[in-house]
């Protein structure tokens, strides 16, 4: 267990330096980025908001059900098995 610990570690401070590295090099493009995002994050933010609001996901939910083969809805769908 303490094997696994501690190359499972190695391998996200690894990735975080790389990372960091990576972040640092481009800051000036992710602020060119992000002032672009903002105005579509809360377009995507009020969208989603509307739909939770009128109850548009259930019915999605629905054609969902009616329309999608039976595989496909097993694949989200958890089976206990009876002891």
């Amino acid at each position: 267990m303490t094997g696994f610990a501690l190359g499972v570690s190695t391998i996200i401070c690894v990735l975080a330096y790389g990372a960091r590295n990576l972040l640092q090099r481009r800051v000036q493009w992710m602020q060119a980025l992000s002032h672009r995002a903002w105005p579509i994050l809360g377009v995507v933010f009020v969208l989603v908001g509307a739909r939770v609001l009128f109850g548009v996901h259930h019915r999605i939910e629905v054609w969902a059900v009616q329309n999608l083969p039976c595989w496909l809805q097993d694949l989200s769908v958890r089976f206990k098995k009876p002891f």
